[in-house]
């Protein structure tokens, strides 16, 4: 997932700085969305969030 991620910024870095600069947001917020997702799905699944309640 992080090579993903970072695939666009390699291509991009020298000659679209601008276009790079722009990327780095969505796939900030891409990412710390997935995150979410992935430790709500895994805390569910193991029923962690009934034992906090």
């Amino acid at each position: 997932m992080s090579g993903l991620v970072g695939l666009p910024f390699a291509l991009s870095s020298r000659r679209l700085t601008g276009v790079n600069y722009g990327l780095q947001a969505p796939a900030g917020v891409a990412s710390i969305a997935f995150a979410l997702w992935y430790a709500y799905e895994v805390g569910s699944a193991s029923d962690f969030l009934t034992m906090i309640r």
